[in-house]
């Protein structure tokens, strides 16, 4: 039905980022020419309310004595709230007031809200978001915020999280001299709007911080027909979420952060796990590895990588190699977005294991452990054999965080 490819069109655009399996691919293809050239020449969601407390943030809209929403980055059953409420979203950073007329729930980006009047709701394609995601500097409103001291390099995110927005754009700023960055996109009867401030991403006290993830913005997305009422008031309703919402927790210079969940493939992280095989270098391996790459999403939700990642290397007949290490697993490897490295920029963690010294007989297989969830058994090409007098092992190379 139309309805539910609007609201598809909606989630897309409220991601910030084009198809990310597609888009993965083409970052792992540029990752495999580089690598390719290089080897050539050589449960903290069952405690939400201690989550939320235990976070030192200025507490200005919380201590209102309103009911309050809690955003805990789970995906899970729609649960609304009648406003007046507060919303407190510690993983995205901030608080934002629901005013009357309207009700919330939480999503595991940041929330949603409609309006509580049937009319009125005709009037939207899908559910008002306010979540957060990333604009590239000459889009930002504050192209400069990583210049205060914060931010650590001048790496880059990869381009599968930042996209050209696109529709007619316009600028300007609230009270305080607040900028502001928007897109109107008309697309038949709806007109579909993205409305951004900065706010940049800090990290905790002592962690060298990525300077793209000063280019975070907090967003209101929605799709809205002509009527001129309802397109008043839908406006009305974004410019006041981002000229009241306040930060807390990791938009806040110098405080710590909400506990962080583990990250999600497909949400807030793309997973992928690759062995050299796959990648047809072109000669002789003398070590076989094994790679597995976590990237941060548009939205730019923290959490942390966590496994487990593993191989377990067999014969022809499903036993285990003599391998030392066989079946080794990694489990926590890294947090993100706070994540990178001089290979794979902002963003983006890569856990490498390597199998060397083999000079046993016979064909060798493969079999994946843990995440993304466990693979058929595959044939793998074995390293050389180097010293038959010391045995063969698998082990962790790198990890880039």
């Amino acid at each position: 039905m139309i309805e539910d490819r609007l609201k598809e069109a909606l989630d897309r655009v409220a991601g910030g980022g084009p198809d990310e399996a597609g888009a993965f691919d083409r970052f792992l293809r540029h990752r495999r020419a580089s690598r390719s050239r290089r080897l050539a020449g050589a449960t903290a969601l069952v405690l939400v309310a201690a989550l939320v407390s235990a976070v030192a943030v200025p507490r200005l809209l919380s201590d209102s004595g309103q009911p309050r929403l809690y955003v805990t980055g789970a995906a899970g059953p729609e649960r609304w709230m009648t406003a007046p409420l507060v919303a407190v979203a510690p993983l995205q950073g901030f608080e934002a007031q629901v005013p009357v007329g309207w009700e919330a729930s939480a999503t595991w980006k940041g929330i949603e809200l409609r309006p509580t009047s049937p009319g009125l709701r005709r009037h939207l394609a899908a559910p008002v978001q306010l979540v957060t995601s990333v604009l590239e500097e000459f889009y930002n409103p504050a192209p400069n915020a990583w210049k205060d001291g914060t931010y650590e390099d001048r790496t880059k995110l990869p381009r599968t999280v930042t996209r050209q927005p696109e529709g007619r754009q316009s600028r300007g700023s609230f009270p305080g001299d607040n900028r502001w960055f928007r897109t109107d996109l008309q697309a038949g009867p709806w007109r579909t709007t993205q409305w951004h401030i900065s706010w940049p991403y800090r990290c905790e006290p002592g962690v060298p911080c990525p300077a793209p993830l000063a280019l975070r913005t907090l967003k209101v997305v929605y799709q809205v027909d002509a009527d001129p009422d309802a397109a008043a008031e839908v406006d009305g309703l974004a410019g006041r979420l981002l000229r009241t919402a306040r930060p807390i927790a990791n938009a806040v210079k110098g405080q710590p952060h909400a506990i962080r969940p583990d990250c999600v493939d497909g949400r807030s992280m793309v997973l992928r796990r690759e062995s050299e095989d796959s990648m047809d270098l072109g000669f002789t391996l003398t070590v076989a590895k094994f790679y597995w790459w976590a990237r941060t999403t548009a939205n730019l939700v923290p959490c942390t990588v966590r496994g487990p990642f593993g191989v377990e290397l067999l014969d022809g007949s499903g036993r285990r190699l003599e391998v030392q290490g066989n079946g080794l697993t990694v489990t926590t490897v890294a947090d993100l977005p706070e994540a990178r490295s001089i290979y794979t920029g902002a963003g983006i963690t890569e856990l490498q294991l390597k199998w060397f010294n083999w000079c046993g007989k016979g064909p060798t297989r493969l079999r994946w452990i843990g995440e993304p969830g466990p693979g058929p058994v595959v044939p793998v090409t074995a390293p050389r054999c180097i010293d038959r007098s010391k045995p063969s092992r698998l082990m962790v190379d790198h990890i880039l965080r």
